[in-house]
């Protein structure tokens, strides 16, 4: 399947960030709203997040992966789906 000519390939990848991210929240049951205040944040910002409209940064994506308790390769593959560039320490 080939990639809709508007759509850039930074918006393929919040794409795909938010749509792990719902699913994730789905799956363990959590509502947006409790989530955004969880994280101190708004529930608009945290949607627009999940729609891909609002891009991340670095630091949003680690309180993101503390608050799902992921590990050092579910941060990464945070990372990837943002588009963002992480070292991983492979020794951990």
């Amino acid at each position: 399947m080939s990639t809709p000519n508007w759509l850039s390939t930074s918006q393929m990848k919040k794409t795909k960030l938010g749509k792990m991210l719902g699913h994730m929240r789905v799956q363990k049951g959590i509502h947006l709203g409790i989530m955004a205040k969880d994280l101190q944040l708004t529930s608009s910002y945290l949607s627009g997040i999940e729609l891909g409209r609002i891009e991340v940064t670095e630091s949003m994506i680690h309180r993101i992966a503390e608050y799902f308790e992921l590990d050092a390769n579910g941060t990464h593959e945070l990372m990837l789906c943002a588009g963002l560039n992480e070292t991983i320490d492979k020794a951990s």
